[in-house]
């Protein structure tokens, strides 16, 4: 789950030491320098990724040069030290990606990774690939790690062929250690990077959006699943949840932590609202007919299946060609679709990945009485987001709904619970993988958050 070019934005919000303004300065004494040595993007007509000074672990910001005109370095070089317009802008009218490097690679430059895999960018001449790889020992090397990325190439494999939607698989390589696959890179950012850089509104964000799901509903859910060698062994998003939240309880041993007493809670507040316990909530879910829809969507299709916004990819130009990643082929019907879109547009995904967020603990007496705060620091994203989600779930109303098997009458409330459910899943990842717990405590406070406004057939204010 999610492969963000420039997660830090750095250009916006600098990084640890080095204000925004800091690197905007490397970046352009960097294109400049690559200019007037005669190493400008086309010079060999390939591909060069340009890293600019970083931390000693090989953290920092890499700049991404395709085959091109000097001219294009130039103009961008005169427009950034102007200052007028977004720097985002500026570089990728001239084709210049700023990327993310979390790690140093001889071959290439190590993007933030997803769920279970590493994630690695390297130039090939005229064109750079993606490397996705993972380990098959340890918790790698299980049901969400090898099994779903052996799943994913294969998915990929037949699914590029069919749609323009999905990157062509080139490559796969496996080893006593490890599985990975090649695949094309295709140089633009998410559309929550975009959002992020200020580069589009909500409602351009909606639009893209509906496109996606009209390609979607016209070419994959209209078809079987793909077949995949290994089926999902959990029965039900329950069933995951469960599965995934015994890992997360076994790293964080005990409530002697502030995500282990949340997790433990008898009574459970979040940002003030009183929320079920988790127990009582996934049964409550599991047995009520009303949530049948939810839990076992009727018939099953072809689907995307992790519709987040950093999946789904978006080219420069008015055009703004869009291309669908980290597909997970367990995932058999368009609600999960949905339901990732908007864990991004409604729980705010990406307010968290992107580290816009605080979260705080309060343990009251004996431990049992938990209250959580998560406040997302970033109202003028907040509100793009949400103009987003009000367009996009006017449109799935009335063109989604019936395809998806939910009643129109209920369908807000039902979309909101699997999003929320969604978000319950994801905090072994982020704890685990990613050794951040505060990450995994505010996924699993707002998956809570969200599953109670549910419950109670609320919106939230």
């Amino acid at each position: 789950m999610a492969m963000a070019l420039d997660r830090s934005l750095a250009l916006w919000r600098g990084l640890p030491g080095e204000s925004a303004e800091q690197i905007r300065n490397q970046v352009i004494r960097a294109l400049a320098m690559t200019a007037r040595d005669g190493r400008v993007p086309g010079h060999r007509n390939e591909v060069s990724l340009r890293k600019l000074p970083s931390h000693s672990d090989g953290r920092g910001t890499v700049l991404y040069l395709p085959p091109g005109p000097e001219r294009a370095v130039t103009e961008a070089v005169a427009e950034l030290r102007a200052g007028q317009r977004n720097p985002y802008e500026i570089l990728e009218a001239a084709g210049i990606l700023v990327v993310g490097s979390t790690g140093s690679h001889a071959q290439g430059v190590v993007l933030s990774g997803g769920s279970h895999c590493d994630v690695l960018l390297q130039a090939r001449g005229e064109s750079s690939v993606i490397t996705k790889s993972v380990s098959k020992r340890g918790t790698s090397g299980g049901v969400d790690g090898l099994h779903r990325h052996r799943n994913e190439a294969e998915w990929l494999d037949l699914m590029a062929r069919r749609s323009a939607l999905f990157p062509r698989l080139r490559l796969v390589e496996e080893s006593a250690e490890s599985y990975a696959f090649e695949m094309q890179f295709f140089p633009a950012y998410s559309a929550a990077e975009l959002v992020f850089q200020r580069r589009i509104s909500g409602a351009r964000l909606a639009e893209i959006l509906i496109r996606v799901y009209e390609e979607l509903r016209s070419s994959l859910y209209c078809r079987p699943p793909v077949l995949s060698s290994r089926p999902d062994p959990d029965a039900s998003y329950v069933a995951k949840i469960r599965r995934r939240l015994e890992l997360t309880n076994a790293t964080v041993q005990g409530a002697g932590t502030p995500l282990g007493a949340v997790l433990g809670a008898g009574r459970l507040r979040v940002n003030g609202r009183p929320c079920p316990p988790l127990r009582d909530l996934l049964a409550t879910v599991e047995t009520d007919p009303f949530w049948q829809p939810v839990i076992r969507p009727r018939g099953i299709h072809a689907c995307h299946g992790d519709l987040i916004l950093e999946d789904i990819l978006v080219g420069p130009g008015p055009a703004h060609e869009v291309m669908l990643i980290d597909p997970n082929p367990y995932n058999q019907h368009g609600l999960l679709d949905l339901a990732k879109t908007m864990l991004s547009l409604w729980v705010g995904y990406e307010f968290v990945y992107f580290d816009f967020f605080d979260v705080a603990v309060e343990i009251e007496g004996s431990g049992d009485d938990v209250s959580v705060e998560v406040v997302v620091d970033a109202e003028e994203f907040q509100k793009e987001y949400a103009e987003a989600a009000d367009r996009l779930m006017r449109y799935a109303r009335t063109e989604l709904a019936g395809i998806l098997g939910l009643p129109r009458a209920a369908f807000d409330r039902l979309v909101r619970m699997a999003a929320a459910l969604t978000a319950l899943a994801i905090p072994a990842f982020h704890l685990i993988r990613h050794n951040r717990p505060d990450r995994a405590l505010a996924f699993f406070a707002l998956g809570m958050l969200h599953a109670s406004y549910a419950l109670a057939d609320e919106f939230p204010q």
